[in-house]
């Protein structure tokens, strides 16, 4: 039997746009798939935080999301 992972860690960046309001952001929409996913495989989301990302001329933010496995 194969072993099923407890938690799956996904990243993804988030640009400027997803965070106006009535947003119809490519980067939520990724973020909205990517939960929906999971829950469809038998994840409830854990936890999520983000962080800024520097350097760039267009606001980025890194969003952590850990999803752990329903049993």
């Amino acid at each position: 039997m194969a072993s099923e992972k407890k938690y799956v860690v996904v990243q993804e960046v988030l640009t400027s746009k997803a965070f106006a309001v009535g947003s119809d952001s490519g980067s939520l929409k990724r973020t909205e798939s990517i939960m929906n996913e999971k829950a469809a495989e038998g994840y409830k989301l854990h936890s999520f935080s983000t962080a800024a990302i520097s350097g760039d001329k267009e606001r980025r933010v890194l969003a952590t999301m850990v999803f752990e496995k329903i049993e």
